[in-house]
């Protein structure tokens, strides 16, 4: 997995004070930063797994909070099975680091839209009548081809 230059998830924030809303719990499985979360359970977080699917919030994974370094940085190193997982309930506004799932491309004009590809990822979709409501997660901030692997993308959320 490649990383980025920005080593963080949270990119801009819409807060006039620059802050967003951060929360712990626990990860259900192994959670890459980045990924779009639900909740399994009331204490633990998971990758979202339904594709195009309605969402519980913008809950997106953070960077760990293992120590940075130019080898491994925190936005590479994923969460274990168990393991504190620190995520954001991000707003309308915000950009975010987050994943394009493979095979996937976004352009800008328009930008594309994105929804969950059931993997924690998000997939490019054509919003219509058929389009669930609450389910799309935010649009392209950068123009990206996925290729054979996801990758990561900035992606501002609606």
């Amino acid at each position: 997995m490649a990383s980025t230059l920005n080593h963080g998830i949270v990119i801009q924030t819409a807060d006039r004070d620059g802050d967003v809303t951060r929360r712990e719990s626990l990860a259900a499985a192994a959670i890459t930063p980045g990924e779009l979360l639900q909740f399994d359970s009331a204490t633990t977080v998971n990758a979202h797994s339904v594709a195009a699917g309605v969402l519980q919030g913008k809950i997106v994974a953070l960077e760990t909070q293992t120590p940075d370094d130019e080898t491994n940085p925190t936005i590479d190193v994923d969460y274990d099975a168990a393991d504190t997982v620190y995520y954001v309930e991000a707003r309308p506004g915000d950009i975010l680091n987050m994943w394009l799932a493979a095979g996937e491309t976004t352009v800008m004009n328009p930008p594309s839209q994105l929804q969950s590809d059931a993997a924690g990822a998000l997939a490019v979709v054509a919003v219509g009548a058929g389009t669930l409501a609450n389910s799309i997660v935010g649009v392209a901030d950068e123009a990206l081809v996925a290729g054979v692997a996801r990758a990561r993308c900035r992606v501002r959320i609606v």
